[in-house]
């Protein structure tokens, strides 16, 4: 059953990523401050088996708050809307250098995401009003933001996780800054 919440969690993560702030040495934005993050990403037309949709994601960022949005298609341009997954969020997140992994800078997130909109079989997992706290990283390449292979194996109330650090980069999964 683990295996079906991390996959549920991979859905929508790749928009969940962030890069450090401006200011300061360590990398750190927790305020309400602009990052690097701030404006609109989107990402590519992506097939997820486990569900047999298509789906693209928008997150747009504004400070320390996320709102993102996932949408359900029928074919494999993310053209024609279909129903199925559609999922909707909001966040606060804080943001870190995360790990070295092939040479590359990952960035961290720790976010706090409340539910607003979730249907079929992401709503088992993520029903609306439920409240999740996840950890990512990313690699950040100019307006490419690429996923990686981490995970959150959350609980089915959403009140704890055990996450596992990324061992490779995903460059086939990205978001573009708009």
């Amino acid at each position: 059953m683990s295996v079906l919440v991390i996959g549920v969690v991979g859905i929508f993560l790749g928009i969940s990523g962030c890069a450090p702030s401006g200011g300061g040495g360590s990398g750190e934005s927790s305020s309400g401050e602009p990052t690097i993050m701030e404006g609109v990403w989107v990402s590519n037309c992506q097939y997820e088996s486990f569900l047999n949709v298509y789906t693209k994601d928008t997150g747009t960022y504004l400070g320390n708050t996320l709102t993102g949005e996932q949408f359900t298609y029928s074919d494999d341009q993310c053209t024609i809307r279909s129903s199925g997954a559609d999922f909707r969020y909001e966040s606060t997140f804080i943001v870190e250098n995360g790990d070295i992994l092939d040479g590359k800078q990952l960035t961290k997130f720790t976010r706090t995401m409340k539910v607003l909109f979730s249907e079929g079989f992401v709503a088992l997992f993520f029903p609306i009003g439920s409240t999740h706290t996840l950890i990512s990283q990313q690699y950040i390449d100019g307006n490419k933001m690429y996923e990686t292979d981490d995970t959150n194996n959350l609980s089915l109330t959403g009140s704890g996780y055990d996450y596992v650090a990324p061992t490779q980069i995903n460059y086939d999964y990205y978001v573009v800054k708009q």
